[in-house]
């Protein structure tokens, strides 16, 4: 103690000393943690100047729209999904490359030469089964014209069934003769169709409806036993299924009767081959009368096609 009264420490000690030591090394870590995130952050921003350089100079494509649709194709059993990509060219056609990035992995679709003006690619990436982010780096002169990064949303898988269709108009493309004898072959052709699929999987087997039986029946009327027997063989194993009416009619013009009757000839057939008739179909007539599902539901047939 001074002569002031107050105590004063002429010596600290070792332990003081040591204590003062302990203080200093977190001051230093978060010192050194500073430094190295500052050099990280310059390292960065570096990256990114260089890259923002090599699109600005130079740089002539320009990704305008990136857009997924909801069709896919198979490859190497992998779903590919189709993605519609916009370019903008602002100079001459060039060569170009599109590298897409998703889940990790890189693909690198060329996309020939992208001609002056805007034109869009079809592009395919790999199925997205839970959103995730992808990125769409724009490529051309060995440098990167644009680069685009979004959030890739999983598309519904949707199986479409093609089902081609034809409508008989008897006499309005050529005569009634020449009309007729062009449907002979028509038939040959489906039978032959038939024969060509025989090995293949159900459900890919060619099949065919006919629309009225005023056609197969003057093909009937002009071939030969045996490939009348193919025929009944095709409409037995429902390859090939006999519309319910005879042709196309007014049918507000017709009674029950005369409905019942243009029937007749289709049953008739179903007689013979032991086939089914499932369907009636009447095409390009406005209007349809209420003695249509009469009769139709009569007869047995389940369904009815307007076309």
């Amino acid at each position: 103690m001074n002569q002031d009264g107050y105590k004063t420490k002429t010596n600290p000690g070792p332990p003081q000393v040591l204590k003062r030591m302990g203080r200093a090394k977190p001051r230093l870590f978060n010192l050194v943690l500073g430094i190295g995130l500052l050099a990280a952050l310059i390292v960065c921003g570096n990256a990114k100047a260089q890259m923002a350089g090599q699109q600005s100079s130079g740089s002539t494509l320009h990704l305008v729209s990136i857009k997924p649709t909801v069709f896919f194709i198979k490859e190497r059993n992998a779903l590919l999904q189709m993605v519609e990509v916009n370019i903008e060219n602002t100079s001459e056609p060039v060569e170009a490359g599109l590298d897409v990035r998703l889940n990790g992995k890189h693909k690198i679709t060329a996309l020939g030469k992208v001609k002056n003006g805007k034109t869009t690619f079809q592009v395919y990436i790999a199925d997205k089964l839970e959103p995730g982010p992808v990125e769409f780096i724009l490529k051309a002169k060995g440098k990167v014209q644009d680069h685009r990064k979004s959030t890739c949303q999983p598309k519904r898988h949707w199986q479409v069934c093609i089902v081609p269709i034809t409508h008989h108009d008897l006499g309005y493309t050529d005569t009634i003769e020449n009309v007729l004898n062009k449907y002979d072959g028509f038939y040959d052709d489906i039978l032959r169709f038939c024969e060509e699929t025989e090995d293949w999987p159900e459900e890919s087997k060619y099949r065919y409806t006919l629309e009225g039986t005023w056609s197969i029946q003057h093909f009937i009327e002009n071939r030969p036993k045996d490939v009348i027997n193919k025929l009944g063989k095709y409409i037995k194993e429902d390859r090939i299924e006999i519309g319910a009416f005879f042709g196309n009619e007014i049918s507000a013009l017709c009674s029950h009767e005369q409905l019942i009757r243009l029937m007749y000839p289709s049953f008739r057939l179903k007689r013979t081959t032991g086939g089914r008739i499932l369907t009636g179909s009447i095409t390009d007539v406005p209007g349809l009368s209420w003695g249509l599902p009469t009769v139709l539901a009569g007869a047995g047939v389940k369904y009815f096609f307007a076309g």
